[in-house]
Protein backbone atom coordinates (compact mmCIF):
# COMPACT_ATOMS: atom_id res chain seq x y z
CA UNK A 1 0.00 0.00 0.00
CA UNK A 2 1.29 3.47 -0.86
CA UNK A 3 0.40 6.84 0.59
CA UNK A 4 0.15 8.55 -2.78
CA UNK A 5 -2.65 11.07 -3.10
CA UNK A 6 -4.70 11.34 -6.28
CA UNK A 7 -3.59 14.20 -8.50
CA UNK A 8 -5.97 17.15 -8.42
CA UNK A 9 -6.31 19.54 -11.33
CA UNK A 10 -4.21 22.65 -10.92
CA UNK A 11 -6.16 25.71 -9.77
CA UNK A 12 -4.97 29.22 -9.12
CA UNK A 13 -6.92 31.20 -6.53
CA UNK A 14 -7.73 34.82 -7.30
CA UNK A 15 -8.80 37.56 -4.91
CA UNK A 16 -11.05 40.22 -6.30
CA UNK A 17 -14.24 42.15 -5.94
CA UNK A 18 -17.83 41.01 -5.97
CA UNK A 19 -18.83 38.18 -8.29
CA UNK A 20 -22.54 38.55 -9.08
CA UNK A 21 -22.76 35.20 -10.91
CA UNK A 22 -21.15 33.33 -8.01
CA UNK A 23 -23.34 35.12 -5.46
CA UNK A 24 -26.50 34.16 -7.40
CA UNK A 25 -25.37 30.55 -7.78
CA UNK A 26 -24.58 30.22 -4.06
CA UNK A 27 -27.88 31.86 -3.12
CA UNK A 28 -29.84 29.57 -5.46
CA UNK A 29 -28.08 26.43 -4.19
CA UNK A 30 -28.46 27.39 -0.52
CA UNK A 31 -32.15 28.20 -1.07
CA UNK A 32 -32.69 24.81 -2.73
CA UNK A 33 -30.85 23.04 0.12
CA UNK A 34 -32.80 24.91 2.81
CA UNK A 35 -36.13 24.29 1.07
CA UNK A 36 -35.37 20.57 0.90
CA UNK A 37 -34.29 20.57 4.55
CA UNK A 38 -37.54 22.33 5.49
CA UNK A 39 -39.42 19.50 3.76
CA UNK A 40 -40.61 21.86 1.04
CA UNK A 41 -42.06 24.40 3.45
CA UNK A 42 -42.02 28.02 2.38
CA UNK A 43 -38.86 29.76 3.53
CA UNK A 44 -38.34 33.41 4.38
CA UNK A 45 -35.16 35.48 4.08
CA UNK A 46 -33.35 35.86 7.39
CA UNK A 47 -30.50 38.10 8.42
CA UNK A 48 -28.61 37.75 11.69
CA UNK A 49 -26.29 40.36 13.12
CA UNK A 50 -24.09 39.93 16.19
CA UNK A 51 -22.99 43.04 18.04
CA UNK A 52 -20.72 43.45 21.03
CA UNK A 53 -22.66 43.18 24.26
CA UNK A 54 -23.14 46.25 26.38
CA UNK A 55 -23.61 46.23 30.14
CA UNK A 56 -27.21 46.73 31.25
CA UNK A 57 -27.88 50.28 32.48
Amino acid sequence: MTSEQPTAPHATPHVGGADDDLEKRLDDELTAFNTAAADGARTEPLTVCASPTRPAP
